[in-house]
């Protein structure tokens, strides 16, 4: 699990970019959280952007996809290149939906 950049400060952006392109590199799989109600973002568009160029298969969950809003914000997910958008939302279960896709895709089919 890596840090997404969203509570660093400017100077700190290059090192986190690193540590976490080189943390996906290394994954079996990885997970890719957007905020539904927020839409996308520069930032969500260029790390998709790069997820795309990678090896490493990629499960897309868009959070707080409850209600008109993030409705809204999970159709906008699909622009992102990624595949088919889990919805999440703690009212759902959180990623009780994403959650299996994701250890299938980590090598851990038998496990579900």
């Amino acid at each position: 699990m890596t840090n997404d950049g969203a509570t660093v400060t400017p100077g700190e952006t290059a090192d986190l970019r690193a540590q976490t392109e080189a943390a996906v590199r290394e994954a079996d799989a990885a997970l890719f959280l957007i905020d539904g109600r927020a839409g996308l973002t520069p930032l969500d568009e260029e790390v998709a952007r790069w997820l795309r160029g990678s090896a490493t298969p990629v499960v897309l969950a868009v959070n707080k996809a409850e209600g008109r809003q993030g409705e809204a914000g999970l159709m906008e997910a699909y622009a992102l290149g990624l595949g088919d958008p889990f919805r999440q939302a703690a009212c759902d279960g959180g990623f009780v939906h994403a959650f299996p896709a994701l250890r299938a895709l980590a090598g851990h089919q038998d496990d579900l």
